[in-house]
């Protein structure tokens, strides 16, 4: 393979996965802002600036920001310092896909559908 077919092959590569990345992010944005505007909620419910919340759970303000505003891209140790201390847990959901998988096709279509 010649230099510049292996320089597109590799540019091309990075392209994709990079798109695939932002497109991961983004579905994900509404699940991060409805987690954050939730601590949100239940940090001022608890009368605790960003500040107070942060010194006591040894993260700092504008980490507390980024986490209740959907933004925040650290470690999950830090996400779960704030979600623990906030009485809540993080779990993991099987989300079932728009489309049907090969079982359920034939309850879209016909047994003699072509």
């Amino acid at each position: 393979m010649s230099p510049y077919i292996d320089n597109y092959a590799s540019h091309h590569y990075i392209a994709v996965i990079y798109r695939q990345t932002y497109e991961l992010t983004a579905m994900q944005f509404d699940e991060l802002k409805t987690m954050g505007q939730a601590l949100a909620t239940w940090r001022k419910e608890q009368k605790y600036t960003q500040q107070a919340l942060g010194k006591k759970i040894k993260i700092d303000r504008q980490t507390i920001s980024d986490i209740e505003r959907g933004q925040f891209t650290g470690s999950l140790a830090i996400l779960l310092r704030y979600i623990h201390c906030a009485g809540y847990e993080l779990g993991l959901s099987h989300k079932l896909s728009p489309f049907p998988n090969l079982d359920n096709l034939g309850d879209h279509y016909g047994e003699n559908d072509d």
